[in-house]
Order: structure tokens, then sequence, then C-alpha cells
């Protein structure tokens, strides 16, 4: 490869350097989660980008599958408790920082959290 070539590639494109391209990807979150609240703005074209580079990276090239999670929904189901129940915890603490971060990042992966009279539900959006 020419060096020139060599040069302009990314980090994680030279030697799949993993810590890196998941700092890329956490990057990419905080864009999402800036469309998500209206902070920046985003067409359909930008959107479907996102989604494709998300898609292409997580699942084909780290080879994170959310069918291996489908696979176990009562380990599903018990992580969602946890999660809901540390969010709980924090909003009780008054931490609305950590509540709202957490119903984010979730929303982020497309998990979203309803909260009623009853408690907090999930499903996948």
């Amino acid at each position: 490869m020419k060096s020139s070539e060599h040069a302009a590639m990314p980090p994680w494109m030279i030697d799949f350097n993993s810590p890196v391209l998941i700092a890329e990807l956490f990057e990419v979150v905080r864009l999402i989660n800036s469309i998500y609240d209206g902070k920046q703005q985003a067409d359909e074209n930008t959107l479907n980008s996102i989604k494709q580079l998300m898609n292409d990276f997580v699942f084909d090239i780290l080879g994170l599958r959310d069918d291996q999670l489908g696979a176990d929904s009562e380990s599903v189901e018990k992580l969602m408790d946890l999660i809901i129940k540390l969010r709980n915890e924090a909003k009780q603490n008054k931490d609305y920082a950590t509540s709202d971060r957490i119903r984010n990042e979730l929303a982020a992966i497309g998990i979203q959290l309803k909260d009623s009279k009853e408690g907090t539900i999930w499903n996948k959006i």
C-alpha cells in the first residue's frame, strides 16, 4: 500500500484498532443523541447514513448481534430490570443527570423507557 494512502486511512482500518473504533462509535452516539434532543438537525439521507454506519460497524465488523440477546429473553428481562432499578434509584436520589443519561443511552441503542404510575416499562423502538 502506498504510504500516502496508508496515512489517509483511519487508525482502525490500518490495524483494526478496536478501542479507537469503539471511541468513534461513541462519538456517533453523541451525534445521534444531539439529533434526538433537537440540538442538531439531520436530513433523511444523513440519518440513513448514520444507521448504515452503525449497522456496518456494530453488527458486521465488530460482530455484535441483537439476536444473541434474543435467544435468552429471561436474561434480557433481568438485565433491563436491573438497569431500570438503577435509573429509579438515581431519580430518587435526585441524580437526574444519571437518570437522563441512562434513558438517552438506551434510546441510542433502540430501547425506549416509559414511566407511569405503575412503574417503568421498556420496549424496543
